[in-house]
């Protein structure tokens, strides 16, 4: 399941905690599914905890230059 959907501009975004994205189970499978996203034409971005609170304009400026609003 990902964390947020554009799918009208197949954009995905992936808020990576390390509740559910640390160890190698975790990684292998969000590995797996991004590129399964990416065969299908899906740009996905990965963000963490520090980015989306100290540089929120950094994580909209990424957002925005894909055409995410």
């Amino acid at each position: 399941r990902l964390d947020f959907a554009y799918p009208r501009i197949q954009i995905a975004i992936e808020l990576d905690g390390a509740a559910y994205h640390s160890g190698e189970i975790a990684k292998h499978r969000d590995r797996r599914r991004d590129n399964q996203l990416g065969a299908l034409g899906w740009r996905v971005l990965h963000f963490d905890w520090e980015e989306v609170t100290r540089t929120p304009d950094y994580v909209l400026g990424t957002m925005r230059a894909l055409g995410a609003k």
